[in-house]
């Protein structure tokens, strides 16, 4: 008696772990999203964390630009 009650107990075992459903990997973190500013002078896209801003509040992308003052308008 003992070995068919251990006989099920593996066939049952068997049986859940092969009719089981699979587990889905959670979704992995893409890149963070990142501000991007247009430059007031070339119009060229940069990320906000290496903006320069000039006296009136415009991004510039770089010191030359800065100095040269916007070019393009709004």
């Amino acid at each position: 008696m003992l070995k068919w009650l251990l006989l099920g107990l593996v066939v049952w075992l068997v049986f859940r772990y092969a009719l089981r459903k699979p587990t889905v990997a959670a979704p992995k973190a893409g890149p963070a999203e990142v501000r991007m500013l247009e430059c007031a002078c070339c119009g060229v896209h940069f990320p906000a964390s290496e903006a320069l801003i000039g006296p009136s509040g415009q991004a510039f992308c770089c010191e030359q630009h800065r100095r040269q003052g916007p070019v393009r308008q709004p």
